[in-house]
């Protein structure tokens, strides 16, 4: 089986699909970082949690992924608590993992890294505006500015 970042193609999940092997399933586990093979009612799952500053980053995350996997066939189980947001892939008509939940696993690491970029770039555009304007020379809002002379 082929690095799941690198498939291009979606698989369709049919009930007739077999889970993967044990032995597929490590394989696949190495081109994913921090994610872990779990015990559902529903069967094997990948989980994987992920870490926010707060919450609200957290809830704007899970928008971030629900955007990008709208189309998919497959919808992860996604829980938000406090700055914490678990995500976990797992194909139930199979019982099993399928090559499908390796792929959306990649995605949602995929999000995660283009998230992680998005807020590195905000943190410097926040450090320039207040490099720009210290606290002690903010722009005038409203009626504090400076009327010019008629």
């Amino acid at each position: 089986m082929e690095n799941p970042r690198e498939l291009k193609k979606v698989i369709a999940l049919t009930a007739e699909d077999t889970p993967l092997t044990e032995e597929m399933v490590k394989s696949q586990l190495e081109y994913l970082s921090n994610w872990k093979v779990d015990k559902s009612v529903e069967g094997f799952q990948l989980k994987r949690f992920y870490e926010f500053p707060d919450f609200l980053q957290g809830a704007q995350f899970v928008c971030e992924i629900a955007t990008k996997i709208s189309n998919a066939k497959l919808l992860p189980h996604i829980e938000l608590t406090e700055n914490v947001v678990s995500v976990a892939w797992l194909s139930p008509e199979s019982r099993g993992l399928h090559p499908l939940d390796f792929i959306m696993a990649a995605t949602t690491d995929e999000v995660f890294a283009d998230w992680a970029k998005i807020i590195a770039g905000q943190d410097k555009v926040d450090q320039a505006v207040k490099e720009s304007f210290p606290a002690s020379d903010s722009p005038a809002v409203g009626g504090d500015a400076a009327q010019p002379s008629s």
